[in-house]
């Protein structure tokens, strides 16, 4: 490789770090609602508000921590219940023993979920990598899941799929992981191996779902690349027959941030239609409405 070729894909790969998810700049959080879980094994930074169910369950993506839906959750909460938490190695959370797999991490959310008090039904959301742990948790427990909010998340054949097509894309993906603190690597891990987890877990569940699209991609993603992103989301939007895609357009990878209220108002429009049916789990209760 010589040296304008390496000096060029340097420069992508400092392009790429700035836009990857980095650690939100963590947000003033009210110390009455904020508390850790001493789980088995494991302890979990949470955060719940709100009343009533389903309870809306917030999955950030990789170098994210519960912060990054402050703006979607201040908006949820006054209508519905709500639960943020940090994965190990994020904020005050931890866990003795190295997660092995992604349906580690989704075991140990659902674990976090009944020890803060929430029961099923869930409404489950997550950005990015955030957004493969919510599915694998959908195909593994159907029906504890009423709905699914999806915000410009990762796609379980990305890297391999990437990596036939853009390889310098590829590159780009897996230098952001490899290059996050050794506390959080073991996410590199779980993402290499959930295209075998989602594809030995069963079908994701009929239920209704909001893929949201982010309109821009960072200065990387062009052409082949960009287009493939959104074949991806369009793959995720076929995943239930209620599936319906949002793009939002003034938006890049962080809609949560961009545009919070584009994210509040899925999640109330999903909300809505689970409560006009409710279905096995049992009687919904509504707290109260978007406003």
């Amino acid at each position: 490789m010589n040296n304008l070729h390496q000096t060029r894909l340097m420069g992508v790969l400092l392009l790429s770090l700035a836009f990857w998810p980095v650690a939100a700049a963590s947000a003033s959080s009210d110390p009455n609602r904020v508390r850790t879980l001493d789980l088995e094994g494991a302890v979990l930074q949470v955060e719940s508000r709100g009343a009533g169910r389903p309870t809306v369950v917030f999955e950030a993506g990789a170098g994210s921590d519960m912060t990054v839906w402050r703006a979607v959750a201040d908006r949820v909460a006054p209508w519905a219940s709500t639960f943020t938490y940090n994965r190990p190695g994020y904020g005050r959370s931890s866990s003795r023993r190295r997660p092995q797999s992604s349906r580690d991490l989704v075991d140990l959310l659902r674990r976090g979920l009944r020890a803060a008090g929430h029961e099923p039904p869930y409404l489950l959301v997550g950005h990015s990598l955030g957004g493969l742990y919510m599915s694998l948790f959908a195909r593994l427990y159907p029906e504890e899941v009423v709905g699914v909010v999806l915000v410009d998340s990762s796609h379980p054949r990305q890297l391999e799929l990437f990596r036939e097509r853009t390889p310098v894309v590829h590159t780009i993906l897996v230098a952001s992981y490899e290059g996050g603190p050794a506390q959080r690597r073991y996410e590199l891990d779980s993402i290499r191996g959930i295209r075998d987890e989602i594809e030995s877990s069963g079908t994701f569940p009929p239920v209704p779902l909001v893929v949201i699209t982010a309109g821009r991609g960072p200065a990387w993603e062009k052409g082949s690349s960009r287009a493939l992103w959104m074949e991806l989301q369009g793959d995720l939007t076929a995943m239930s027959p209620l599936g319906r895609q949002v793009v939002a357009e003034r938006c890049k990878h962080f809609i949560q941030k961009c545009d919070p209220d584009l994210v509040a108002r899925s999640i109330s429009e999903v909300l809505a239609a689970i409560r006009s049916e409710p279905n096995a789990v049992g009687e919904l209760e509504a707290v109260g409405e978007p406003r």
